[in-house]
């Protein structure tokens, strides 16, 4: 994703937040060649008076989840996904259930309520968000209660 941003912004972000440094490659203040580094992330930058292209990129679309679609009634079960490169924090989406342990790293645990539908994934960074993984449906809610 090409975003474009005026230097004045970047710097106003930059020093506000004290998350980054800039380096200016020209001493021609009306064609700035500008690298911003904030967060960890680089953004590099194209020569054009009063702005340049930042080079931002979002994450990939995380790949299958792993867990089950079978699922028991009220005890929780376990989802992951491969990390996606780029990514500094994970959004999963339950529909029919709750997020039991934390759901911000690539592996969470899902308690199913009875009305239990899917559960999906997205990959966020500071550039923004991914879409969403491919869902797992859940097929089928047991009472797995044990007597």
């Amino acid at each position: 994703m090409k975003t474009m941003h005026s230097i004045a912004a970047v710097l106003s972000l930059v020093l506000a937040t004290g998350a980054g440094k800039i380096h200016n490659n020209e001493s021609n203040p009306a064609r700035v060649k500008t690298a911003v580094t904030a967060n960890h992330e680089s953004l590099a930058a194209e020569e054009q008076p009063g702005y340049f292209n930042a080079f931002c990129t979002v994450p990939a679309r995380p790949g299958p989840i792993a867990g089950s679609s079978i699922v028991c009634l009220r005890l929780p079960g376990t989802y992951s996904i491969s990390p996606v490169p780029g990514a500094t924090s994970y959004v999963w989406t339950v529909i029919g259930g709750g997020i039991v342990a934390p759901g911000t790293g690539t592996k969470v645990q899902v308690r199913w309520g009875p009305a239990a539908k899917s559960i999906s994934v997205r990959a966020i960074n500071s550039c923004g968000s991914s879409p969403s993984s491919p869902a797992i449906t859940i097929t089928r809610v047991l009472d797995c209660t044990i007597p």
